[in-house]
């Protein structure tokens, strides 16, 4: 539940004296235009490789080639007002793709064409893009709905036209909607975050800034390019020189993921622990990260037991980094953990907030909390995202609009948090259920809106659990007949068609009643304890 908000004004602390720096020329930087900013990428060397995957390389030039194409196709179809969706795999060509509706000045709905079909139908029936960008060659199913037009994305990539003819139909704005990139929501439907071009530039520089990238880099994002995060890094890399490794562990498996990476010399990687684990299991892994130079894990919270597992894995001169980021405000706190790291905490330091935002501690009242007491993290800058992506439109959600300063906007993140007097920032926890499973922001009430739909399910509650690798989600039901064998069948078979993969509970546990307190909301701390066993 959300803290209630005070009549009086926050108070609004500086990042601090260890506070990761503004970064040089950023204003100017964002305020580029998407295409100037691929055009300069490419003139530095145009035939270096810029994209490559397990079926080859794409150079700076063709990858400029193919975005300006889908550019072309969409501006021809849609009115500079119009969103276009994207299902989008991962791989080069449909990044060229995004990229090339990015350029156009479209609102870009990013949706994982690997999704459910019946999720992917719920995000386009709320989303209401006029224009729908999908991969048929690749034999996925997805819905043709009335006001929609569908164009393959290979046609869009392929459409060229008069060399150097095409231009924007639009003025560049920095501050209009960009991307949408959907998240777990808690009203039981995936929400849509709604991020300006100055936003994903922002955080592009953060990752050159903090990374030192140079054209010598070979980037392995595991998000590339369905995530806000992922689509700032491929930025990132591109404006470095860089070469990004665009790869699907999920589809092409462990072994053809690290051939892969040993084959490109992955110098930069940017992963959840938990995807970690799994690559660093296979007797390969020392050979395919023996580059490897630095290394971001991005999670809710990283256990330093954890990180010396990864470091006795991976070259001693790997650099480790931890950061806090979020849909909503990108990344929010970064930091290095030094090599000698011998904390007394069981989890490491969520990092030294960044320059870019204004942060504020609020208590469960809505009032400013006192110096190293924990309060719920407020945000406001030029950069966090612009609102929620509802019925078609750009709505607030939970932006607020700052008095006095256009552009600049409040997010109320959700996450109760601590800085201590080193400057670091630890998260404590949430004022809601979301968790964060595999990178991916879970809400568990979307999980139980598809549960209690089904015939014989009275009631149903899903809970996180901490494991070494990362939190695991396990999901309990009330029914109406306890003894009926093939209810909870029929429900992981309903899981798989209605969700993603992290969205699905690792157990289903049938009760006959959920426990309850005596309040009548459910003991969601007994069903944690039910749930270690």
């Amino acid at each position: 539940m959300q803290p209630k908000m005070s009549q009086a004004e926050p108070s609004w602390i500086a990042p601090g004296p260890n506070a990761t720096p503004e970064i040089p020329g950023a204003d100017a930087f964002c305020e580029t235009s998407l295409l100037d900013v691929l055009t300069r990428a490419v003139e530095r060397d145009p035939e270096a490789i810029a994209l490559t995957d397990p079926n080859g390389g794409m150079s700076y030039a063709a990858l400029l080639r193919l975005a300006l194409n889908a550019a072309r196709a969409v501006t021809e179809r849609t009115r500079p007002t119009d969103p276009v969706a994207l299902l989008t795999r991962r791989c080069p060509d449909h990044v060229a793709a995004l990229l090339g509706c990015l350029i156009a000045g479209r609102t870009c709905l990013v949706i994982d064409a690997f999704d459910p079909i019946e999720r992917r139908e719920i995000l386009l029936a709320d989303a209401r893009p006029a224009l729908v960008l999908a991969d048929a060659a690749a034999g996925l199913a997805y819905p043709l709905l009335s006001f929609n037009e569908v164009l393959a994305f290979n046609e869009a990539i392929s459409a060229d036209g008069p060399a150097g003819r095409w231009q924007p139909d639009q003025v560049w704005d920095a501050d209009r909607p960009c991307a949408v990139h959907f998240t777990s929501g808690s009203t039981g439907r995936p929400k849509g975050i709604v991020l300006s071009a100055r936003s994903v530039l922002y955080r592009a520089l953060q990752v050159i800034d903090t990374f030192a990238l140079t054209p010598a880099d070979r980037m392995w994002h595991t998000t590339v390019p369905l995530t806000s995060t992922g689509t700032a890094a491929v930025l990132a890399v591109l404006v470095s020189g860089g070469r990004v490794i665009v790869s699907d562990l999920a589809r092409e498996g462990v072994n053809a993921t690290l051939n892969l990476l040993e084959r490109e010399a992955v110098t930069f990687g940017s992963t959840p622990p938990a995807v970690l684990h799994a690559v660093l299991s296979a007797r390969r892994a020392n050979a395919a990260f023996r580059h490897l130079r630095k290394l971001r894990l991005g999670s809710s919270a990283v256990a330093r037991a954890e990180l010396a597992a990864f470091r006795a894995a991976l070259p001693p001169e790997c650099e480790m980094y931890f950061s806090y980021a979020s849909t909503e405000a990108l990344t929010i706190s970064t930091w290095r953990v030094p090599a000698d790291d011998d904390g007394d905490e069981l989890n490491l330091p969520s990092g030294f907030l960044h320059f870019c935002h204004d942060y504020a501690l609020l208590d469960e009242n809505g009032h400013s909390v006192a110096a190293d007491e924990a309060g719920e993290l407020m945000i406001r800058s030029r950069y966090v995202a612009l609102g929620e992506w509802r019925d078609g439109r750009v709505t607030e959600g939970r932006m607020i609009p700052v008095p006095g300063r256009p552009g600049w906007r409040t997010f109320r993140t959700g996450d109760v948090v601590r800085i201590g007097p080193d400057g670091m920032l630890r998260v404590i926890g949430r004022t809601d259920r979301q968790v964060k499973i595999n990178g991916m922001l879970v809400h568990p009430a979307e999980i139980e809106t598809v549960l209690k739909a089904e015939p014989g399910v009275i009631d149903a509650a899903v809970v996180a659990c901490p494991t070494r690798s990362g939190d695991t989600l396990h999901g309990f039901i009330a029914v109406a007949d306890p003894a009926d064998a093939t209810l909870a069948p029929v429900l992981r078979a309903r899981l798989r068609t209605a969700l993603p993969g992290p969205l699905r509970p690792a157990t289903l546990t049938v009760l006959e009643e959920l426990p309850r307190l005596p309040s009548g909301k459910v003991d969601l701390i007994k069903l944690r304890e039910m749930a270690r066993g």
